[in-house]
């Protein structure tokens, strides 16, 4: 699977990371965040041509300066393997920069699921994923919900990794400017 994601900035990183510490604190072993530095979602797919695909995201984000993205509550994406995660705004210009990458992504993407479309997607900071189990969230959830998660995100670079070797790798960077 490849994913193109956006990395925050380090004051963002920083906060993101205070809850991850406690969640690993409160909920050891148990819980588990795959990846190593806090980050969102815009798609993924099974495959990118990563060259072309590189290219086009070049051009339309070389006018696109570093961004913020409001933080709006808590949320679980139910079922057998539960997540737990912060829900983003989708202002218009998240809306905008999402529909851009669907438009572009067209050409240059194998196995994307409907839920990465902009009608479907739902922009959100995972803070436990599949695997750990709804017991271990619910002991959890009295520490979360005394907080008010109305922060606001800078966003500094859109990525796009790969997990085809089994653990993520970075294919290329988009610095925002």
């Amino acid at each position: 699977m490849q994913a193109l994601i956006a990395e925050f900035d380090a004051r963002s990183n920083e906060k993101i990371e205070s809850i991850w510490r406690e969640v690993g604190m409160s909920c050891g072993k148990n819980s588990q965040i795959s990846f190593q530095y806090p980050h969102f979602t815009w798609q993924a797919a099974a495959s990118y041509n990563v060259t072309g695909f590189e290219m086009a995201l070049r051009d339309a984000f070389l006018s696109q300066s570093p961004f913020t993205i409001k933080l709006a509550g808590l949320g679980v994406f139910t079922g057998g393997l539960p997540i737990l995660y912060l829900n983003m705004v989708k202002s218009p210009l998240v809306q905008n920069l999402h529909q851009m990458i669907t438009d572009i992504s067209k050409s240059y993407v194998k196995g994307l699921e409907d839920y990465w479309l902009p009608e479907q997607w739902m922009p959100h900071l995972t803070l436990m994923e599949p695997g750990t189990n709804s017991k271990t969230i619910a002991n959890f959830l009295p520490c979360l919900l005394e907080r008010k998660f109305d922060w606001e995100i800078g966003v500094k670079s859109i990525c796009l990794h790969s997990d085809e070797s089994g653990k993520w790798e970075r294919l290329f960077t988009i610095d925002l400017l």
